[in-house]
Formats: C-alpha cells, sequence, structure tokens
C-alpha cells in the first residue's frame, strides 16, 4: 500500500509539473532554433535506452537492442533505469553501461542523473516511456543530437524529441518499442528474446535452494507469482484465496509448488500458504532477478499475474499461464515460448492504459476476480498431465 500511494504521488506531480515544464521547455527551444541555427546530428556511437519502471518492460527492449546493434555494431548501448530492476539488465549481451536512478530520492537524483549524462556525451537518446514526462524531460537536457519518443495526442511531451515517433496502441509493445528504433534505421523483424547469461553463482545459489528442499530433476516444479508490483497491484492480482486453491490441487498431482515474489510481497505470499493444505515451498525475497530466471527455467509450468517475471519465465521458454484484468495481454502479454492467457476483455476492458498513465478507479475488478480456479486447473491438466 505503501508503495502505491508513492507511486501515485509520483504520477500526480509528473503530470502537473511536468507538463508545465515541457510546454516553457518546447517553447524555449523554439525560440532558440530561430535564433541560431542548429547543427545536423552526429553519428551514432554512444546510444542511452531510458526505461524506468517494470523489469518485464526491460525484458521487450530484447529486439530493440538486437536491431540497433546489428545497424551500429560498433556503437555503445546504455541504459538509464531504477534500482528495483537491478540484475535483469546484466544478464543481456550487448549492453555497455547501465545507469540506475533511485525512485525514493527522485528529486535529488534527477540532478545526479543528469549531471552524469551530461557527462557522458550520448548522441542518442532513445526513451521508451510511453506517458513519464520526466523521462521526456531528462532526454532534452541531456544535450543529444538525436532525442526519440513517442507521440500521442493530447500530450506536449514529445516536443521535446528531435525525432517524435507516433505511439502504436494496435501492435505488441515489443513491435512498439521497435518502431523506435526506425528512426534510426535500426529496423528488425527478428522479435525472439537475447540470450539471458546468468552467472554461476547464482545457478548454484538455485540449485542449493532447490536441493535442500528435496527438488531434483525428475521433479515437477510449477513457479507461482502472485504479486503484480506496485502499479495499481490492488486490481490487478488475481484472489490469493484462488491462488492457495489452485495450488493445492496441483500438489495433489504430485507437482512441487514454489512461491517467488519480491521482499514487499511476502506478507500476502504468507498469507497464501496459509490458506493452503499442502505445504509449498517458499522463495519469496530470497532471489535475485537472474537467479529467479534460472528457477523459471527449471519449472514445467509458471503460473502468475500480469507482471515481469511471466515475460522473464517466457523468455527462457519456461511455459506460462498468467492472468491479466485491467491490463491488456494484446499489448503486454508474454510473446516468447508457449504461453496461455487468461483474460475476461469486458466492455470496460482494459481500463488501464498509457493514455491515463495506468491508473484506474474501479473498486471491483471482476475482469480478475471472475477468472475462475477450476479453468485454470482444467487448462493446466490438458497441457501438462494429458500431453
Amino acid at each position: 500500500m505503501v508503495l502505491s500511494l508513492r507511486m501515485k504521488h509520483m504520477k500526480r506531480i509528473d503530470l502537473w509539473v511536468g507538463n508545465i515544464l515541457c510546454g516553457s521547455i518546447a517553447i524555449y527551444d523554439k525560440i532558440i532554433s530561430l535564433i541560431f541555427k542548429k547543427m545536423g546530428p552526429e553519428k551514432i556511437n554512444r546510444i542511452l535506452i531510458i526505461k524506468f519502471w517494470g523489469f518485464g518492460n526491460l525484458l521487450m527492449t530484447m529486439p530493440l537492442i538486437r536491431a540497433i546493434k546489428e545497424k551500429f555494431p560498433k556503437a555503445e548501448i546504455n541504459f538509464l533505469t531504477l534500482t528495483n530492476n537491478k540484475g535483469i539488465l546484466e544478464t543481456l549481451p550487448h549492453i555497455k553501461g547501465i545507469i540506475y536512478f533511485r525512485p525514493k530520492k527522485a528529486i535529488a537524483d534527477f540532478m545526479r542523473i543528469l549531471l552524469v549524462i551530461r557527462k557522458e556525451r550520448f548522441d542518442t537518446i532513445i526513451d521508451l516511456e510511453q506517458f513519464l514526462r520526466l523521462s521526456a524531460i531528462l532526454t532534452y537536457l541531456s544535450g543529444a543530437s538525436n532525442r526519440i519518443g513517442f507521440r500521442k495526442k493530447n500530450e506536449v511531451r514529445h516536443l521535446l524529441y528531435n525525432k517524435p515517433v507516433l505511439y502504436n496502441d494496435r501492435q505488441h509493445t515489443v513491435k512498439t518499442f521497435c518502431d523506435l528504433a526506425k528512426s534510426i534505421g535500426a529496423e528488425t523483424e527478428n522479435f525472439e528474446p537475447l540470450p539471458i547469461e546468468i552467472g554461476i553463482k547464482d545457478k548454484e545459489a538455485v540449485e542449493r535452494f532447490l536441493a535442500e528442499n528435496n527438488i531434483d530433476k525428475n521433479s515437477m516444479l510449477i513457479g507461482m507469482h502472485i504479486g503484480s508490483g506496485e502499479n495499481a497491484a490492488e486490481v490487478r492480482q488475481w484472489p490469493k484465496e484462488n491462488f492457495a486453491k489452485l495450488a493445492d490441487m496441483l500438489a495433489s498431482r504430485k507437482a512441487k509448488i514454489i512461491f517467488t515474489g519480491s521482499k514487499s510481497e511476502v506478507p500476502i505470499i504468507n498469507e497464501t500458504i496459509s490458506l493452503m493444505s499442502n505445504k509449498p515451498l517458499n522463495a519469496a525475497g530470497n532471489l535475485n532477478l537472474p537467479q529467479l530466471a534460472y528457477l523459471a527455467e527449471k519449472c514445467s509450468l509458471f503460473v502468475s499475474n500480469d507482471t515481469g517475471p511471466v515475460h522473464l519465465a517466457a523468455a527462457v521458454k519456461t511455459r506460462t499461464v498468467s492472468f491479466y484484468g485491467p491490463n491488456t495481454p494484446f499489448l503486454y502479454g508474454p510473446v516468447w515460448g508457449d504461453n496461455d492467457v487468461f483474460y475476461k476483455n469486458l466492455p470496460c476492458s482494459p481500463c488501464i492504459t498509457n493514455y491515463n498513465a495506468k491508473s484506474t478507479k474501479c473498486k471491483d475488478p471482476v475482469c480478475i476476480t471472475g477468472i475462475k480456479v477450476q479453468d485454470v486447473y482444467n487448462l493446466i491438466d490438458r497441457r501438462l498431465f494429458n500431453h
């Protein structure tokens, strides 16, 4: 709840203060461009990609990274993201450096990040944020010759880019991210994930955890992630009672159930386990992101809400079952591997979009609570036990 409130406050600040700043900077830029003749764009050698929230979104940038590297093999690709995402970008190839932003110290860190970006002298900034004004302001103030970001109607943030790209909500986000690369000539039809390179120590930590809990290579391991991050979590989570019932049903088929989650999600996972008849494994708060990837790779199935871990499991080609309520899988569903998605697609769906800053006032999320446990179990039974 504290995390959710903090995010709501940050969104309000970004909306009201951000719009004023974006508009003011755009007017300033127009005046300056009329007075001084601007130089043409430089060669593309040093690239910074900005994506703050959602490590699932970071995974969706993998085809974008590949496209840029194929077009500019000598260019350095860097990232700016949140400290919450630490660990996942380090597993991907082609990334030279990572700058981390601390949301708890947002105001002070804005100045620190700006100084770092200016010092690094990036010639190209690709801003993947779909509505955030902060990222657009950073992009403009970076001094980069190529400033690329999304243009949406009724917004002013795109005025801070010199290569705005029309935001397309009629295709998956993986492809929409790749649209930004097209503005610098980097196109791709290969939307497969990059290889996730997991270190020996992380693999050993997971193997040790499984061995201590009597899980061997012959065990049918099913991962379950019942959290959904901090944005609109109260309406994006399939009820914990449903997860508990499903876990018990699968455990009765001799499957080994393991719950995953961040430290902040430990309480809800403990509540879920308390509702169960069988005792599952609990890895919540004990795994970093590379370790989570390796654990997901060892699972026969990964069951998850609409959140980053389902994309991580899909990226390592583990079969997934996921639940989408106020968010749409058409834009944010898992795209790699073998996936089943439960989505009601009600007349009010989706109610959180990139046009309303991923916010909702819904008090009765029937889109997610209406997904029946028996329906989910029946699908898993057909796919996993009766194939």
